[in-house]
């Protein structure tokens, strides 16, 4: 298996490696932006529960800075089940990185997801705020 060849990620337009990176590994920013150097374009932030990593956010700022913003597939993980804390996270991480859009939000687990808590998602996307 090639794991530098890009693939489509799901129905959406947004080409992929198969290896992605989570930031709840404590990995340093240098070792995100060599992943990233190495081909790894897939990076999921965190969620406000766990605490999203400031070495993933400075490396992501770094690769940001230097013009590559949109060879990144940026996704925001979730698990606050209500509508308007999720755009608040989403807006706030939208901010500490220094881009004005996610390419993937992650609603984490829950028994039972509300059709507010998705309306509240895809309204997000039509804003622009998720691709």
């Amino acid at each position: 298996m090639d794991f530098k060849k890009k693939i489509q990620l799901g129905n959406t337009d947004l080409m992929v490696n198969r290896l992605g990176i989570a930031s709840s590994y404590g990995a340093p920013a240098a070792a995100y932006e060599e992943a990233f150097d190495r081909g790894c374009n897939y990076f999921t932030w965190g969620s406000f529960i766990k605490g999203r990593s400031r070495e993933m956010k400075k490396a992501l700022r770094n690769i940001i800075a230097k013009g590559e913003r949109d060879k990144l597939v940026i996704s925001f993980l979730n698990y606050s089940h209500s509508r308007f804390f999720t755009e608040r996270s989403v807006m706030r991480g939208l901010k500490l990185l220094g881009t004005d859009y996610a390419d993937v939000v992650l609603l984490g687990w829950y028994s039972r997801a509300s059709k507010r808590w998705i309306d509240g998602a895809l309204k997000m996307k039509e804003r622009g705020l998720v691709s």
